[in-house]
């Protein structure tokens, strides 16, 4: 047996990554009165709170068959 070190190429590199978690929404509201003096009332309240998200991931490598991006835009969420 000798002491020497064999080098593996695929463990010695370089790499950074980049990561990007963004949300965004906006939220619409609108009330409808109708009203008599000390008789009647009715409301009503309709509402949506739109959203979508983007998660985006960039991996740079030294080795080529690590760099990678990943994207990923999620549905609005809708609810009325």
């Amino acid at each position: 047996m000798s002491n020497s070190y064999i080098e593996n190429s695929n463990l010695t590199n370089l790499s950074a990554v980049s990561n990007i978690d963004s949300r965004t929404g906006l939220r619409l509201e609108k009330t409808f009165l109708k009203r008599i003096t000390d008789r009647y009332q009715r409301n009503i309240q309709i509402s949506t709170n739109l959203q979508n998200q983007l998660l985006y991931q960039k991996n740079t490598s030294t080795l080529s068959y690590r760099n990678r991006t990943f994207i990923y835009n999620f549905l609005p969420l809708l609810p009325i």
